[in-house]
């Protein structure tokens, strides 16, 4: 009997053994895709999905009408729902002790009392009061010339604070420029199709931004349609985006960025 019992567990074990293996290697070879589409014509409208390991790991969410909405599916099961579920089953159960319950307990009554609080001022020592017009114009000169170093010394100290935390800052992020470069790279998406019509009250200043994008272009997906209306105000949109990530690759460059010395540093300041 024991020595079947062994050889289950000892196969339970192989089987989660295989599981977490598969797992790892789904974690360094399989990415993350995400798809996102953005719509405005009236009403903003977004959704996506995230989708990893053929749909083991499920996440859709969007936004309309004012509100966001989400869900998690993992081997199909929508998280959410179950979790509402199992919510929902705690009150009633919860409920029906309440309703249980019939011998409620009289409270003893308390008689109320009124407090009442004098203040008073102690005997021999009167209040000071203190008018605008008791110095004169020349005292409260020299008050403010006497107090004048100390201001000078304290902003000339806080602002070499500040030039010290800015060359700390900018010298903790040449360190780590290189891998926030890839990590932006790598989470950038691969595909964006679609238009975006786009116009202002004053036709410079549509122009004006219509320069701007132009000065950029380089940086302007191919598949992303730029139209400007220079005759009136108006924001259209139609923009789906595509993507992936593997999250190895995520995860070590994010811990080499706050593992770095100089940037533990600058986070502790």
């Amino acid at each position: 009997m024991l020595t079947a019992v062994l050889a289950v567990i000892g196969k339970l074990f192989q089987i989660l053994l295989i599981v977490v293996v598969i797992l790892l290697i789904g974690l360094a070879v399989l990415p993350v895709v995400y798809r996102v589409r953005v719509t405005k014509n009236g009403e903003f409208t977004a959704a996506g999905t995230v989708r990893w390991f053929f749909g083991l790991l499920h996440v859709s969410f969007s936004f309309k009408d004012k509100k966001f909405t989400w869900e998690i599916r993992i081997l199909g099961i929508p998280i959410r729902k179950l979790l509402d579920k199992l919510r929902e089953s705690r009150k009633k159960k919860k409920g029906k002790k309440k309703k249980e319950y019939t011998g409620a307990k009289k409270q003893p009554t308390i008689p109320s009392r009124k407090v009442t609080v004098d203040y008073e001022w102690e005997k021999g020592v009167e209040p000071e009061f203190f008018e605008d017009g008791e110095l004169s114009g020349f005292e409260r000169a020299v008050i403010h010339a006497k107090e004048a170093p100390e201001k000078i010394r304290f902003t000339f100290e806080s602002l070499c604070d500040k030039l010290e935390k800015i060359k700390a800052g900018m010298a903790a992020f040449e360190e780590i420029k290189p891998y926030v470069l890839k990590l932006l790279t790598h989470l950038a998406p691969k595909k964006i199709k679609g238009y975006l019509t786009f116009g202002f009250d004053d036709p410079a200043s549509t122009g004006m931004l219509l320069a701007v994008i132009g000065a950029f272009a380089g940086f302007v997906p191919e598949g992303l349609e730029l139209t400007p209306d220079f005759t009136q105000k108006v924001f259209k949109c139609d923009v789906k985006i595509t993507g992936r990530l593997f999250i190895i690759f995520t995860v070590v460059n994010v811990i080499k960025i706050l593992t770095n010395p100089k940037i533990r540093k600058l986070m502790k300041r």
